[in-house]
């Protein structure tokens, strides 16, 4: 992909297709966690980070829409240490986030969309990251609440 600006992405994304929706310089991808169980659980998600090649995660952007809710997430400035500006920044260097969804109930769902881009308005994006990679994968796992 090439760097493009968060400007340029459909407004639609989390609501445009269920599966493999990648469009012009991007990655996405929605889809739904179900407690298909009997009973109420909490579960854990995490995204990590597996390898980068040539610094491209110092331009690349997560968006994570969770039941309709945006999130996007960025590395910390190289320059500035700090994080981009209205961006959460990755929790360390192996994981871009941790979250929870707490007390759910069976037949409950919720819908994910994942986005990735580079961010051409980065600082860091220049011709140094070109040939980049960056490989991630997304765990969730259950925990049991006992029963009183």
């Amino acid at each position: 992909m090439d760097n493009i600006s968060v400007k340029w992405l459909p407004e639609n994304l989390d609501t445009e297709a269920n599966g493999s929706h990648n469009g012009y310089n991007y990655i996405a991808y929605s889809f739904y966690v179900v407690n298909g169980g009997n009973q109420t659980i909490n579960y854990w998600y995490e995204l990590d980070i597996d390898d980068v090649i040539k610094d491209v995660d110092e331009a690349i952007r997560i968006m994570v829409y969770k039941n309709g809710k945006p999130i996007t997430y960025a590395k910390k400035s190289r320059t500035t240490g700090k994080a981009e500006i209205g961006m959460v920044p990755f929790k360390n260097k192996t994981i871009v986030f941790i979250g929870t969804s707490k007390r759910f109930k069976p037949k409950s769902r919720d819908h994910y969309t994942i986005v990735v881009w580079i961010e051409g308005n980065d600082l860091e994006c220049n011709n140094e990251l070109i040939g980049g990679e960056m490989k991630m994968h997304m765990d969730m796992k259950e925990e049991h609440i006992k029963r009183k």
